[in-house]
Formats: structure tokens, C-alpha cells, sequence
């Protein structure tokens, strides 16, 4: 990266020795072109093997982004499984553990960073966020289930496309789904996990779930409630989960770093 740079979509590619490097193959067939139209695009692919790789490049991003102001997009192009990432030497990174970085990076773009994500379960991530922290992104792109080569090659040249000529997220991912011919992709903006993670709907099918849970927990916690009825125990643990829900609610402004506009 040079001195002089504002943005760029850094590639971070790791993928095994007989796979097609995407990754390397998107940035000089299909930006290509892209950086011919638009001379300030700018990108960087950065070709990883191991969980210190990976975790060396993002301390470097941030060093590079508290000294010059740079914003990155971060798109991976990396295998995945349920909770994280499995590098090419088959290290596995957790997303609990990347999530400091993420946070770190949104942080210093003043909530800009975007994610793309060319990895299997890759919305699994979003387990991973602490609504009392900073928002890890503002916008995330990435399939909830096993991908196949084909679709994230297909997908993301259909995004690339149109996302350098509109910059519009939602009409991009959009249109990667139609060209692959199936809704794969999911766009998820970070005040939507906000919202998700601390709304109070304890009568939907997700509520009675978490109520479930909260109510094992809070009996674990306190034996001596064990005697008590279903409904004195279904009420205070309701009011606790409605009173927290609202607790999380006042720090929105924080997540989202609002605070610095």
C-alpha cells in the first residue's frame, strides 16, 4: 500500500495448493478492466497461509489506517467453516478472534468498512457481534451455507460490475444473486444486527427460544427459584430480557459511531 492512498479493495486470499486462485484471478481479469474505467480504484491481493499471516496483515491495515487515514474494503477469498476461517495451511482462525480487528478497522473509517466475503457460512460471522462494542462493519456480503467456486466467480463478477459503476450495495448484491440464479448472497448492513440482536419479541418463534435459555440460565444462577412457579419464573425473566433489551438500546448511538459525526 502507498503513502498516498485514501482506498482500496484489499483481496486477502488463501485458499489450497490445487484450488483456483480466485482471489488473484478477480483483482487481474475483472478489476482489470474496472481500474481501467475508474483510475482511482484502487487495489491490493495479498496471497496468506497461515492464521499469524492473516492476523499480521490486519495489525497492518490498522497501522497503515492510523498513520495515513486510509479505508480499506476487505473482501476474503478463503474457505470457511461454521465458526470462522480455515487458512491454506490449515490453521483455523475463529470470527470471535477477527472480530477485534474488524471492530478496530470500522472504528478508524468511522464505521465505512465493508466486508465481502468468498466463504463458506460466511454469515455465521454475525454471532460473533457485541452490541455493547463498536460496530465490527457497516455492511457485510456473504452466504449462509456452503458455496461453490462457480457461484462466488460468477457472483462476485455480477457485483464488481455493477457495484463500480452504482455503488450501490443492495442493487449489486441484487444483481450477483440473479447472474449466479438463486438468492446465495445476503447483504447485512450493521444497524440491522443492532436492531436484531437487541429487540424484545419474546412471543416470536426466536423469543420463545432465548426465553428458553434465558430461563435455564437464570435457574443454574439462582437454586434457590428452583421452586418456584412457571409463571413467576417465565415473569421475571421476561422483565430482566426486556429491561437489558433496553439497556443495549441506549448504546446504539455508540455502535454505530454516531459520536463521531
Amino acid at each position: 500500500m502507498n503513502e498516498d492512498q485514501q482506498y482500496a479493495l484489499i483481496i486477502i486470499e488463501s485458499l489450497r495448493e490445487n484450488d483456483k486462485k480466485t482471489g488473484s484471478l478477480l483483482n487481474s481479469e475483472i478489476l482489470k478492466l474496472k481500474k481501467h474505467q475508474r483510475p482511482d480504484l484502487k487495489t491490493e491481493v495479498f496471497s496468506i497461509h497461515s492464521k499469524n499471516d492473516l492476523i499480521s496483515l490486519l495489525e497492518s491495515i490498522i497501522s497503515f489506517q492510523e498513520k495515513t487515514g486510509f479505508i480499506p474494503h476487505l473482501h476474503f477469498e478463503v474457505h470457511g467453516f461454521p465458526n470462522g476461517l480455515e487458512l491454506s495451511n490449515g490453521d483455523r482462525i475463529n470470527w470471535s478472534e477477527l472480530m477485534e480487528y474488524f471492530a478496530k478497522i470500522n472504528f478508524l473509517t468511522k464505521n465505512y468498512l465493508v466486508i465481502y466475503l468468498a466463504v463458506c457460512f460466511g454469515l455465521s460471522v454475525l454471532r460473533n457481534i457485541n452490541p455493547l462494542g463498536r460496530a465490527p462493519f457497516k455492511a457485510l456480503i456473504a452466504p449462509g451455507n456452503i458455496i461453490y467456486e462457480w457461484q462466488y466467480s460468477l457472483g462476485f463478477t455480477s457485483f464488481y460490475d455493477e457495484y463500480f459503476n452504482s455503488f450501490d450495495l443492495e442493487e449489486s448484491v441484487k444483481r450477483m444473486n440473479e447472474e449466479i440464479g438463486e438468492r446465495i448472497f445476503g447483504l447485512v448492513l450493521s444497524e440491522y444486527c443492532f436492531n436484531r440482536i437487541t429487540r424484545y419479541e419474546p412471543d416470536l418463534e426466536f423469543g420463545k427460544e432465548l426465553l428458553g435459555s434465558l430461563k435455564m440460565r437464570f435457574i443454574d444462577e439462582n437454586p434457590r427459584f428452583r421452586n418456584e412457579s412457571e409463571v413467576f419464573i417465565n415473569e421475571h425473566v421476561k422483565e430482566s430480557w426486556k429491561n437489558y433489551c433496553g439497556y443495549l438500546r441506549s448504546k446504539k448511538d455508540y455502535f454505530l459511531m454516531k459520536d463521531f459525526k
